[in-house]
């Protein structure tokens, strides 16, 4: 694994914009409870996501579609459209259907997880959470999600290559460039 070094703590590359770009992550934040939205968005846009809020679940749907997100965190009780139809909406959805939904919720029992894992939703937070653990779990997911599709993409030929890359601890910046010959490459 190549990595690029740093110098007292920064690669030259943390204020350019090639280097933002890479490193967002765009979250859709679904909820009916406006405090809810506001107290996710706040520790989400502190740790460097890019939040957009949409307050009930046909709303988070209509963005979803119009400007697919990294990951959609949604309420999983909501009037109307609720989090399981939301779900299974994105997942008919072409340019959804890869998106990861975390679903937020206070009661999570066996059967509404099974219900949900089946529908293909990447995890739970519960109510109440702690917003350290809440950034952890979806930066993962995303991170995940991003290097599936990379795999993904590396195993059809003449697929386009994605770009995916992390900023791992102790300030390295390790980049990997997915091929179409069937790996990853590391720059």
């Amino acid at each position: 694994m190549a990595t690029i070094g740093t110098t007292a703590g920064r690669s030259g590359f943390e204020d350019s914009e090639v280097e933002r770009y890479l490193r967002r992550r765009r979250v859709l934040l679904v909820d009916d409870d406006a405090s809810m939205r506001v107290l996710c968005a706040l520790n989400l846009r502190a740790a460097e996501f890019e939040v957009s809020e949409a307050a009930d679940g046909l709303q988070g749907f209509e963005q979803a579609t119009r400007h697919p997100p990294d990951l959609i965190l949604s309420d999983l009780r909501m009037p109307g459209l609720d989090g399981f139809a939301l779900a299974e909406a994105l997942r008919h959805d072409e340019s959804t259907r890869s998106v990861p939904v975390v679903f937020l919720s206070g009661e999570t029992g066996v059967a509404e997880r099974m219900r949900a894992y089946a529908l293909g939703v990447a995890g739970f937070v519960t109510k109440p959470f702690e917003p350290a653990a809440l950034v952890a779990l979806l930066a993962g997911v995303i991170e995940r999600t991003a290097a599936a599709a990379c795999s993904i993409s590396a195993r059809r030929p003449n697929a386009p290559c994605r770009l995916w890359y992390s900023l791992k601890r102790f300030n390295v910046m390790s980049i990997a460039l997915c091929n179409s010959s069937g790996g990853l490459s590391m720059m």
